[in-house]
């Protein structure tokens, strides 16, 4: 599951890049779009980053290639190596790559290495656990990630994007039972990620989620307004929804 919770890191912080709209990797997957023209009908994309991982030993390497939506044309291409267990590296280096040639503010530059925790252990474990939730639908999926979540705040207790990630595996666990024990367990995450970093716009996102689905919607509305920088005149269900899905 490396290799789907990379994904979805890194196409979370590409999507906090004011310049671009980028497609989450769970929209990508539930629309099942496997292909650029694909990609193009879907989301109206007009470059489509692809990427290939090989792992042999101890070294991780990831091809990269940037594509032309339109006509399929490819316009650049990349390769980054690095030891396989050094997902910082990784990270930093596909955000930082010269492919899509962004001009960056020192504020989103430093958004984009910023992974929220320095202990690596952890890291390895959120990551993980993300790659999970991208088939929550399977519950042992979601079982798996609460134990990788849990295991990355073992081994950082200040991780509050861990929390986040744990409240969300929670309120699948939820959605799928209907126990109310796992309601409150996600409540009692999303605020120990705020009491850690009520900052951080994943942290801000799960209390807004947090209201909306106890039906404190006001407050909702205003946490999605915040994080989501939308215009106060026209907040509502669609547009919330249309930027959930870039976070």
């Amino acid at each position: 599951m490396y290799c789907a919770g990379l994904t979805e890191t890194v196409t979370a912080k590409m999507a906090g890049v004011p310049s671009l709209l980028v497609a989450s990797a769970l929209d990508v997957r539930d629309r099942h779009v496997t292909s650029i023209q694909e990609a193009r009908k879907e989301f109206g994309a007009n470059l489509v980053l692809a990427a290939t991982w090989q792992r042999a030993e101890n070294t991780a390497r990831i091809n990269l290639s940037l594509l032309d939506a339109k006509n399929g044309q490819q316009l650049r291409t990349g390769t980054i190596t690095a030891p396989a267990n050094d997902l910082f590296r990784l990270q930093d280096q596909v955000t930082a790559s010269h492919m899509l040639e962004l001009q960056l503010s020192a504020t989103n530059a430093s958004s984009l290495t910023a992974h929220g925790t320095t202990v690596l252990s952890a890291y390895d474990f959120y990551v993980q656990g993300v790659g999970y939730l991208q088939r929550f639908e399977r519950p042992e999926n979601v079982e798996i990630a609460i134990s990788l979540f849990s295991h990355a705040i073992e081994e950082d207790p200040s991780y509050a994007q861990a929390q986040t990630g744990l409240a969300q595996a929670y309120w699948y666990r939820y959605s799928a039972s209907k126990d109310p024990q796992w309601a409150e367990k996600a409540k009692l995450a999303v605020k120990a990620a705020s009491d850690l970093n009520s900052e951080l716009p994943a942290v801000q996102v799960a209390v807004a989620l947090l209201n909306l689905k106890t039906g404190n919607y006001s407050a909702a509305v205003i946490g999605f307004r915040r994080v989501l920088d939308l215009d106060p005149q026209n907040v509502d269900a669609t547009s919330i929804s249309e930027r959930l899905t870039m976070l």
